[in-house]
C-alpha cells in the first residue's frame, strides 16, 4: 500500500526475539527465543530471507540503527500490542537502542510515527489496554496484570482474570501518544464502555476510540488532533469518578464523535479541550431499524440518537448498570441527527 503511494518501503524484523538477541550476543538462538517469547515457531524455514536478515541485524545491529537513523517515517503492525511493546524494549524490559533512537528522532520532529490496530494502542503514554470487552468491564472492572489468551473469551479457561475483563499495562506503551488512552476498532466492536470505564479506573481524563478504515493525525507540537478517513473517533474528556452512598459506582464524562475533517486542539499542559470543530459533511446516521436488540448488540449511536429525540437517554445494561447520555449543547442534537458526528454528549455511567 506504501508503495503504491510512492514510498520506499523496508521492512524491519524488530521483535522481542530480536532484543534478546542482541542483548545476550546468542543470535545462534534467534529460532529458540521466537519460540519461547512469541510463540512463532518455524519462522526461519517459512521465511528464510526475512530471518536471515533478523540473524543479521542480531550480529550487527548498526545498520538496523542506520535505517531507523535515516528513515522519514515509521508504520507500527497491527496484532498484539503486548508483542509490539516487547519487540522495542531489552528483555529487562527497558527502552532498547532502538526505541531511544526513534524517540530522539520524534521529539526532534525528524519522523512521523504511524499505527494501525495494535500498533495505535502501543502509543499510548500511560495505561495501555491489552484486553477485555465493554460488557467484561461492567461486569469483572479493569486489572493492572498480563490480558488473559483471546482464545479465553470463546472457551471459558482457568486463571485468575476473567477472560473478558478489561486488562491495561500502568506504566503505557511506547509513550509517543501523551493525550489519553488510545483505542482501536472501537465502534465496529462496541467499545466505548470498556475505554469509559478504564479510564475513570486509572484517573485519565481524556481517551479516545479510533474506528476501523479511519486515522487520528496527532499534530504533539500544536496539541492538534484531526480526523480522516471513513468513519470517525470517539473522544471523552472530563472523566471523573466517585461512589455514591448507594455503593453505585458513577463515572462522568463529555463525549465527542469526530468525524472526517473534524478537529480539536487540546490546552498545553494540561488535558483540556480548548477547540472542538466538527464537520458539517459528515455521512448520515444509520436509520434505526425495526430489528429488536439486546443493550450489548444495540449501536451506541443508537442510543444518542435517542437521547437527541427526546431530550434523555437511559440505557439499563446486563449488569443492572445504567448509562444516562444527554446532550448539553443546543447543537449537539442538530449535529448528532444531520450527520455522524456531535459534540458535547454527557455521559454518566452508573455501575453496581
Amino acid at each position: 500500500m506504501f508503495e503504491q503511494a510512492g514510498a520506499e518501503v523496508i521492512w524491519l524484523p524488530i521483535d522481542a526475539a530480536l532484543q534478546k538477541g542482541i542483548a545476550t550476543g546468542e543470535c545462534k538462538t534467534l529460532p529458540l527465543f521466537r519460540q519461547q517469547l512469541q510463540g512463532n515457531i518455524d519462522k526461519q524455514r517459512l521465511y528464510p530471507s526475512e530471518t536471515q536478515r533478523q540473524h543479521d541485524y542480531c550480529d550487527n545491529p548498526n545498520p538496523l540503527y542506520t535505517l531507523l537513523e535515516q528513515m522519514d517515517g515509521l508504520f507500527l503492525n497491527g496484532g498484539d500490542q503486548s508483542l509490539t511493546l516487547k519487540a522495542w524494549l531489552t528483555p529487562e524490559g527497558q527502552p532498547s537502542d532502538a526505541l531511544t533512537l526513534v524517540k530522539q528522532r520524534f521529539a526532534q520532529q525528524q519522523i512521523i510515527i504511524g499505527g494501525t490496530s495494535a500498533g495505535t494502542a502501543v502509543m499510548t503514554q500511560h495505561n495501555m489496554i491489552t484486553g477485555g470487552t465493554s460488557e467484561g468491564a461492567l461486569t469483572f472492572g479493569t486489572y493492572a496484570a498480563k490480558a488473559p489468551s483471546e482464545r479465553c473469551e470463546l472457551k471459558n479457561c482457568d486463571g485468575e482474570i476473567p477472560a473478558t475483563a478489561v486488562t491495561y499495562r500502568p506504566e503505557g506503551g511506547l509513550g509517543f501518544f501523551p493525550f489519553g488512552i488510545l483505542d482501536t476498532h472501537f465502534t465496529e466492536r462496541d467499545r466505548h464502555l470498556r475505554l469509559l470505564t478504564l479510564a475513570a479506573n486509572t484517573g485519565e481524563s481524556m481517551a479516545f476510540g479510533v474506528d476501523e478504515n479511519t486515522a487520528l493525525l496527532v499534530d504533539i507540537e500544536a496539541q492538534k488532533l484531526s480526523v480522516v478517513g471513513q468513519q470517525g473517533v470517539w473522544v471523552i474528556e472530563q472523566v471523573q469518578q466517585k461512589t455514591e452512598r448507594s455503593l453505585h459506582n458513577q463515572i462522568k464524562a463529555l463525549s465527542h464523535y469526530l468525524t472526517a475533517g473534524s478537529s480539536l486542539r487540546i490546552a498545553k499542559n494540561s488535558k483540556n479541550i480548548t477547540e472542538l470543530t466538527i464537520a458539517k459533511t459528515a455521512i448520515a446516521l444509520p436509520s434505526n431499524s425495526s430489528k429488536v436488540t439486546t443493550p450489548t448488540e444495540e449501536h451506541f449511536a443508537q442510543w444518542v440518537n435517542s437521547a437527541c429525540l427526546h431530550g434523555e437517554k437511559s440505557q439499563v445494561l446486563l449488569n443492572q448498570g445504567k448509562l444516562t447520555i444527554k446532550p448539553i449543547l443546543n447543537n449537539s442534537c442538530h449535529l448528532a441527527q444531520g450527520a455522524k458526528g456531535y459534540e458535547s454528549i454527557a455521559l454518566l455511567l452508573e455501575i453496581p
